[in-house]
Parts: structure tokens; sequence; C-alpha cells
């Protein structure tokens, strides 16, 4: 599997990744993380361990933020690279300091 989940609270999930979040890896995660973060009113994404993100983790990230909105859904632990790839995208709104 390609991610860990945290429930620090009854309403706050945490999705950890590692190394590659490309397509291979993505594959299916969508109803995964939708599943598991169904009760919860924020989502945050740690990205800590990944060093590579595609276009279907992007999605990913907007399917989650749009299900919680955007004020409850973060991306912590981005890495310079990885900030680059968001902030073209458009999505690097999302970034919460570490």
């Amino acid at each position: 599997m390609s991610f860990k989940s945290l429930k620090p609270d009854p309403s706050t999930i945490i999705f950890k990744f590692a190394d590659r979040m490309d397509t291979t890896s993505c594959s299916g995660l969508d109803s995964k993380i939708l599943d598991a973060s169904k009760d919860c009113k924020t989502i945050i994404f740690d990205l800590e361990g990944v060093n590579y993100i595609s276009s279907s983790f992007l999605r990913l990230v907007s399917l989650s933020a749009k299900e919680v909105g955007v004020s409850n859904f973060s991306l912590i632990h981005v890495s310079p690279t990885l900030r680059k790839v968001l902030k073209i995208s458009g999505i690097d709104g999302l970034i919460k300091s570490n």
C-alpha cells in the first residue's frame, strides 16, 4: 500500500505517503482515501517521504480538498521540488507551513 493513515482525533485524518506517487501508486487510492475519511472534517496529506508526484496524485489532492472543503484540507512536509510542481499546477495554496 502506498499510504498509511492516522486519526489523531475523530474529526481529523492524516495520510502519510511514501516515495513515488505516480499513476500506478495512485490507482484506486481515491476510493480508499475517501472511504477512510468519510466521517472526518479535516484531511491532511503528509508528503515527508514523497519524492515524485504525478497528475494522478494532483487529482487525488483535488478530490480530497473538495470532499472536506479547501479550508479543511492541507499538505504538510512538502519538499522544495514538490512545491514547484504544486505551484505550477495551481494548488500550492493548500500547503501549510511545517
